[in-house]
Protein backbone atom coordinates (compact mmCIF):
# COMPACT_ATOMS: atom_id res chain seq x y z
CA UNK A 1 0.00 0.00 0.00
CA UNK A 2 2.83 2.39 0.77
CA UNK A 3 4.32 1.82 -2.69
CA UNK A 4 0.94 2.62 -4.23
CA UNK A 5 0.71 5.80 -2.16
CA UNK A 6 4.23 6.83 -3.18
CA UNK A 7 3.40 6.23 -6.84
CA UNK A 8 0.37 8.53 -6.60
CA UNK A 9 2.24 11.19 -4.65
CA UNK A 10 5.21 11.21 -7.05
CA UNK A 11 2.84 11.63 -9.96
CA UNK A 12 0.86 14.51 -8.46
CA UNK A 13 3.54 16.20 -6.34
CA UNK A 14 6.81 16.28 -8.24
CA UNK A 15 8.65 17.92 -5.32
CA UNK A 16 8.13 14.69 -3.36
CA UNK A 17 10.46 12.89 -5.75
CA UNK A 18 13.39 14.85 -4.36
CA UNK A 19 12.35 13.82 -0.85
CA UNK A 20 12.33 10.14 -1.83
CA UNK A 21 15.82 10.51 -3.27
CA UNK A 22 17.10 12.59 -0.34
CA UNK A 23 15.94 10.17 2.36
CA UNK A 24 17.40 7.26 0.40
CA UNK A 25 14.19 5.35 -0.36
CA UNK A 26 15.15 4.59 -3.96
CA UNK A 27 17.26 1.51 -3.14
CA UNK A 28 14.23 -0.05 -1.42
CA UNK A 29 11.86 0.86 -4.22
CA UNK A 30 14.18 -0.67 -6.80
CA UNK A 31 14.70 -3.75 -4.62
CA UNK A 32 10.90 -4.18 -4.49
CA UNK A 33 10.96 -4.65 -8.28
CA UNK A 34 12.20 -8.18 -7.52
CA UNK A 35 9.07 -9.01 -5.54
CA UNK A 36 6.78 -11.42 -7.37
CA UNK A 37 3.66 -9.39 -6.73
CA UNK A 38 2.15 -7.56 -9.71
CA UNK A 39 0.64 -4.73 -7.65
CA UNK A 40 3.88 -4.00 -5.78
CA UNK A 41 5.95 -4.29 -8.96
CA UNK A 42 3.63 -1.96 -10.87
CA UNK A 43 3.52 0.61 -8.07
CA UNK A 44 7.32 0.63 -7.87
CA UNK A 45 7.63 0.89 -11.65
CA UNK A 46 5.28 3.87 -11.58
CA UNK A 47 7.49 5.56 -8.96
CA UNK A 48 10.56 4.87 -11.10
CA UNK A 49 8.65 6.09 -14.17
CA UNK A 50 7.67 9.31 -12.43
CA UNK A 51 11.32 9.90 -11.56
CA UNK A 52 12.48 9.04 -15.09
CA UNK A 53 9.97 11.55 -16.51
CA UNK A 54 11.47 14.38 -14.54
CA UNK A 55 13.97 16.68 -16.17
CA UNK A 56 16.56 15.87 -13.52
CA UNK A 57 19.53 13.99 -14.97
CA UNK A 58 20.98 13.38 -11.49
CA UNK A 59 17.86 11.56 -10.30
CA UNK A 60 17.74 9.44 -13.46
CA UNK A 61 21.42 8.66 -13.06
CA UNK A 62 20.74 7.60 -9.48
CA UNK A 63 18.21 5.07 -10.83
CA UNK A 64 20.83 3.75 -13.24
CA UNK A 65 23.47 3.62 -10.51
CA UNK A 66 21.06 1.59 -8.36
CA UNK A 67 20.84 -1.03 -11.15
CA UNK A 68 17.31 -0.29 -12.32
CA UNK A 69 18.28 -1.22 -15.89
CA UNK A 70 18.89 -4.84 -14.87
CA UNK A 71 15.42 -4.96 -13.31
CA UNK A 72 13.86 -3.45 -16.43
CA UNK A 73 15.45 -6.11 -18.66
CA UNK A 74 13.31 -8.70 -16.89
CA UNK A 75 10.23 -6.54 -16.46
CA UNK A 76 10.07 -5.99 -20.24
CA UNK A 77 9.18 -9.68 -20.60
CA UNK A 78 6.84 -10.01 -17.61
CA UNK A 79 3.52 -11.78 -18.19
CA UNK A 80 1.58 -8.62 -17.31
CA UNK A 81 1.17 -6.18 -20.21
CA UNK A 82 0.97 -3.17 -17.87
CA UNK A 83 4.34 -4.03 -16.34
CA UNK A 84 5.87 -4.49 -19.81
CA UNK A 85 4.43 -1.20 -21.02
CA UNK A 86 5.57 0.76 -17.96
CA UNK A 87 9.06 -0.74 -18.29
CA UNK A 88 9.32 0.31 -21.93
CA UNK A 89 8.00 3.76 -20.99
CA UNK A 90 10.72 4.13 -18.35
CA UNK A 91 13.40 3.10 -20.85
CA UNK A 92 12.08 5.62 -23.34
CA UNK A 93 12.48 8.36 -20.75
CA UNK A 94 15.95 7.22 -19.71
CA UNK A 95 16.93 7.15 -23.40
CA UNK A 96 15.73 10.76 -23.63
CA UNK A 97 18.27 11.69 -20.98
CA UNK A 98 21.90 12.67 -21.14
CA UNK A 99 24.38 11.38 -23.68
CA UNK A 100 26.00 9.31 -20.92
CA UNK A 101 22.65 7.68 -20.12
CA UNK A 102 21.98 6.91 -23.78
CA UNK A 103 25.46 5.41 -24.10
CA UNK A 104 24.87 3.18 -21.05
CA UNK A 105 21.69 1.82 -22.66
CA UNK A 106 23.54 1.15 -25.91
CA UNK A 107 26.46 -0.51 -24.09
CA UNK A 108 24.01 -2.76 -22.23
CA UNK A 109 22.47 -3.85 -25.56
CA UNK A 110 19.03 -2.41 -24.92
CA UNK A 111 18.59 -1.91 -28.66
CA UNK A 112 18.43 -5.68 -29.17
CA UNK A 113 16.09 -6.07 -26.20
CA UNK A 114 13.80 -3.34 -27.53
CA UNK A 115 13.83 -4.97 -30.98
CA UNK A 116 12.49 -8.18 -29.36
CA UNK A 117 9.82 -6.24 -27.50
CA UNK A 118 8.79 -4.40 -30.65
CA UNK A 119 8.65 -7.60 -32.68
CA UNK A 120 6.72 -9.71 -30.17
CA UNK A 121 4.53 -7.55 -27.96
CA UNK A 122 1.18 -5.80 -28.20
CA UNK A 123 0.83 -2.45 -29.97
CA UNK A 124 0.69 -0.51 -26.67
CA UNK A 125 4.06 -1.90 -25.60
CA UNK A 126 5.48 -1.63 -29.13
CA UNK A 127 4.74 2.11 -29.15
CA UNK A 128 6.76 2.65 -25.97
CA UNK A 129 9.56 0.47 -27.36
CA UNK A 130 9.78 2.41 -30.62
CA UNK A 131 9.94 5.69 -28.70
CA UNK A 132 12.84 4.25 -26.69
CA UNK A 133 14.58 3.08 -29.88
CA UNK A 134 14.10 6.52 -31.40
CA UNK A 135 15.57 8.20 -28.34
CA UNK A 136 18.61 5.92 -28.49
CA UNK A 137 19.37 7.27 -31.97
CA UNK A 138 19.76 10.77 -30.56
CA UNK A 139 23.22 9.69 -29.40
CA UNK A 140 25.84 12.22 -30.41
CA UNK A 141 28.77 9.85 -30.54
CA UNK A 142 30.02 8.27 -33.73
CA UNK A 143 31.16 5.10 -31.92
CA UNK A 144 27.70 4.49 -30.47
CA UNK A 145 25.87 5.39 -33.68
CA UNK A 146 28.07 2.86 -35.48
CA UNK A 147 27.11 0.27 -32.84
CA UNK A 148 23.42 1.00 -33.45
CA UNK A 149 23.96 0.52 -37.17
CA UNK A 150 25.96 -2.66 -36.61
CA UNK A 151 23.21 -3.92 -34.30
CA UNK A 152 20.59 -3.60 -37.04
CA UNK A 153 18.90 -0.23 -36.67
CA UNK A 154 18.63 0.12 -40.47
CA UNK A 155 16.86 -3.23 -40.78
CA UNK A 156 14.53 -2.18 -37.97
CA UNK A 157 13.74 1.08 -39.78
CA UNK A 158 13.00 -0.80 -42.99
CA UNK A 159 10.70 -3.25 -41.20
CA UNK A 160 8.87 -0.63 -39.15
CA UNK A 161 8.31 1.61 -42.20
CA UNK A 162 6.27 -1.24 -43.67
CA UNK A 163 3.79 -0.96 -40.79
CA UNK A 164 0.21 0.22 -41.18
CA UNK A 165 0.55 2.25 -37.99
CA UNK A 166 1.25 5.92 -38.71
CA UNK A 167 2.99 6.36 -35.31
CA UNK A 168 5.48 3.63 -36.20
CA UNK A 169 6.08 5.18 -39.62
CA UNK A 170 6.52 8.67 -38.20
CA UNK A 171 8.99 7.60 -35.51
CA UNK A 172 10.83 5.38 -37.98
CA UNK A 173 11.35 8.40 -40.23
CA UNK A 174 12.70 10.35 -37.25
CA UNK A 175 15.04 7.46 -36.46
CA UNK A 176 16.20 7.40 -40.08
CA UNK A 177 16.83 11.14 -39.91
CA UNK A 178 18.95 10.71 -36.77
CA UNK A 179 20.98 7.92 -38.37
CA UNK A 180 21.48 9.86 -41.62
CA UNK A 181 22.58 12.93 -39.67
CA UNK A 182 25.63 10.95 -38.65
Amino acid sequence: DSCQIFSIITKKYKAFIKEIVDINLLPYIIKFLDIDNKKVKMACLKIVGNIACEDNANQVQKLIDLNVLEKLKYALFHENIGIRRESAFILSNIAAGTQKQIEILIEQNFLQILFKVFKNDSVKVQKEAIYAIGNLTSVENEKYMKKLIDDGILIFIYDSLRSDDCTFISISLEILGNVLAY
